[in-house]
């Protein structure tokens, strides 16, 4: 993952599911990432942690996409995912688009995820104009676009540079950090447990998943989705809720493992109460 950045930002966001927690702690997620500054190339390794809580009620918004997204080649796939945790459509024109936004979705750091959003920029002295895929913006006050392109494209294409003379050019209303995602930036798992966590979300309730929260407190530090299910005595919509409030903080996952009933998960709810 290529990085281009405006401005020094001293938290960073890492990725989702992680949390250093009493008693046996969860190893950090850190994404080693080439990082661009105007004038300045270098490598660096970014995480931090977060444990906001989002409102849980669901309600499907329009996507704000500023422009149509066409067809593609290369057997891509135009469509939109559900964010049950901001309440709206997100379109995607390619499969690693879908991606990204889907485990941006889940990201507990993330506030808002926007997509398809016009910028400008100066190149060789013409004011030029491109299209943002997707843009994050984080609890930590972050802005970060993101640029999701099949990795053959990158590769002697002209798009660093067109990035890099985004960075450059007047857009600190746009975002603060400039990044190049391909396929090859794509965790499957974390992929696959996103999907799971806004299935949940869109199957849960609002009602349910406060009962599982109200229980967390006198639960033990390391829980599962079955127990809490038996301790609620919800049964499977607690498993459903618990499964759902990963993208809140209030459970974690251990090292990224597979998400399922019996996955073994840290109780930072119990430590916030």
């Amino acid at each position: 993952m290529q990085k281009l950045e405006r401005s020094h930002v001293q938290q960073q966001p890492g990725s989702f599911g992680t949390y250093e927690a009493p008693g046996p702690p969860a190893r950090p997620c850190r994404r080693r990432s080439l990082r661009i500054r105007p004038g300045l190339l270098h490598t660096e390794v970014v995480s931090s942690y977060s444990e906001e809580i989002p409102a849980m009620a669901f309600v499907c918004d329009p996507s704000v996409a500023q422009r149509s997204i066409p067809p593609k080649d290369r057997g891509s796939s135009v469509g939109f995912v559900i964010d049950p945790f901001r309440f709206r459509q997100i379109w995607y024109e390619s499969d690693i688009e879908m991606k990204v936004l889907t485990v941006s979705i889940v990201d507990k750091e993330v506030v808002a995820v926007l997509e398809q959003q016009k910028v400008r920029y100066l190149r060789n002295g013409v004011l030029k104009d491109h299209t943002i895929d997707v843009i994050q913006h984080f609890n930590c006050g972050l802005r970060r676009a993101v640029f999701v392109k099949y990795d053959e494209d990158v590769e002697g294409s002209e798009l660093k540079e067109i990035v890099q003379a985004i960075a450059d050019y007047d857009n600190e209303h746009i975002a603060d950090d400039f990044v190049i995602m391909t396929e090859e930036d794509i965790n499957i798992l974390d992929f696959e447990n996103a999907e799971e966590i806004i299935e949940s979300a869109k199957e849960s309730n609002s009602a349910t998943r406060k009962t599982v929260i109200d229980a967390l407190p006198d639960m033990p530090d390391v829980v599962t989705p079955y127990e809490i299910g038996m301790f609620t005595g919800l049964g499977r919509s607690a498993e459903i809720a618990s499964i759902a409030l990963l993208q809140s903080g209030v459970l974690q996952l251990y090292d990224h493992e597979p998400i399922d009933v019996h996955s073994a998960l840290i109780n930072t709810g119990k430590f916030a109460a």
